[in-house]
């Protein structure tokens, strides 16, 4: 009886242990879906919506191989691999899209040359000052002339 009663013991206690790493076989030999779905998405955004070709192709074309990559890897039934390379490849997409944003930004932020002249002291002859929140290191004054920024030493 009482060796019964231990192989019952052992039961209760290997049964959930073995439904516990037969669940964890099973979630990790799950097909990444949803984060190629994501890598996708992110590698065209990246590619349609941005100028990351111009200004940010190492990150695109770094994101577009790791997605390959991912793709390959999935067909081979390596699903943790793929998860971790649609993962990569995403994150890379859209640090080339930042980038190239960045960039635009960047060249939409430059004026062309006579647009608004710097001046290290404030002239004479201001005809009106903008009012209006200011900084405490810029004041943009209008004169005669295209706006006027100054600022100070």
């Amino acid at each position: 009886m009482k060796r019964k009663a231990s192989r019952l013991l052992q039961l209760r206690l290997v049964a959930p242990l073995a439904c516990i790493t037969l669940l964890a076989a099973c979630t990790a030999a799950r097909r990444p879906v949803a984060e190629m779905a994501e890598a996708e998405r992110a590698v065209r955004q990246a590619q349609a919506s941005s100028q990351a070709y111009r200004y940010a192709p190492v990150e695109l074309r770094s994101a577009e191989d790791k997605l390959a990559l991912a793709r390959d890897a999935a067909a081979d039934g390596d699903y943790e691999d793929a998860r971790r390379l649609a993962e990569l490849a995403r994150v890379e997409a859209q640090l080339a899209e930042a980038r190239a944003e960045a960039r635009v930004a960047r060249q939409d932020a430059v004026l062309p040359a006579g647009e608004v002249e710097v001046v290290r002291e404030a002239p004479r002859s201001v005809t009106t000052v903008l009012e209006g929140p200011v900084e405490s290191d810029v004041v943009i004054e209008r004169t005669a002339d295209p706006a006027v920024v100054v600022v100070p030493e």
